[in-house]
């Protein structure tokens, strides 16, 4: 019996040993994607320092005209010239 109690003590002080290794190995991880990070966002900020400056910029900037009026069929034969004072 008192080596059932004895063999119960090691067992659970081996799983507190086994509990504080992986939560060791957790925090150095951590460590490191942490450390990882703030160099990654450190470059990330100096970009956007570098970045120029912006404009606010009405939206929608659209014009529903057709800037090119020999393209595609529009004021002529298609755009090949013809019915344009093209001549060939």
């Amino acid at each position: 019996m008192k080596e059932r109690e004895l063999q119960n003590k090691i067992d659970t002080q081996g799983d507190i040993i086994t509990q504080l290794r992986n939560q060791i190995s957790n925090d150095k991880q951590t460590l490191q994607f942490n450390a990882a990070f703030h160099a990654l966002d450190d470059k990330i900020d100096a970009i956007a320092a570098k970045q120029p400056n912006t404009v606010p910029v009405e939206w929608p900037n659209l014009v529903a005209a057709n800037a090119t009026p020999y393209i595609g069929g529009y004021g002529g034969f298609y755009g090949n010239g013809f019915g344009n004072n093209i001549v060939f």
